[in-house]
């Protein structure tokens, strides 16, 4: 009897195990977006995860259907930059916060999604002016937190990463 149970017992893990990675599979769905920093824009807190090598930069948030509020993603240059953006492979649409120093310098809201196969045909996002980091929110969150040009940028904490 002990030996049936067992065997039971055995083939009831070996199922759970199998669903839960084909689940894991058959999901196309990003993993959730890291924790690495926080930091507050016009008093409002958002938990990032830190976009500062040029892959990481250049993948972005594509892919990713949802950006939950007070999420996202901070883009950090070792040099104040014009680097255009562009919403290609995002599936949500942002809004992107550019920020030099403490202060934010120019907010694009309510970027579209673009998931064209050509890259033409998905807009390029330039600042007027130059800054040091973007951040990526989900759309909406710039204008519900009155985030504009002038509003103040703290960095509360940071986790080094080794990437």
């Amino acid at each position: 009897m002990l030996k049936a149970f067992r065997h039971h017992a055995t083939a009831c893990i070996l199922l759970l195990l199998c669903l839960t990675i084909g689940i894991s599979f058959a999901t196309e769905e990003p993993l959730p977006l890291r924790h690495d920093a926080a930091i507050a824009i016009n008093r409002q807190v958002f938990m990032v995860e830190l976009a500062t090598t040029p892959e990481q930069q250049q993948r972005g948030l594509q892919g990713r259907s949802h950006v939950p509020r007070g999420e996202g993603m901070a883009f950090v240059f070792r040099e104040p930059t014009n680097t255009s953006f562009w919403m290609k492979g995002c599936k949500a649409a942002l809004d992107l916060v550019f920020i030099k120093g403490s202060q934010v310098v120019f907010v694009a809201a309510e970027m579209p999604p673009c998931l064209d196969s050509e890259d033409t045909l998905c807009p390029e996002i330039t600042a007027p002016v130059t800054y040091d980091t973007t951040v990526e929110l989900s759309a909406g969150e710039a204008a519900r937190h009155g985030i504009q040009r002038g509003s103040i940028v703290q960095w509360l904490w940071a986790v080094p990463r080794g990437d």
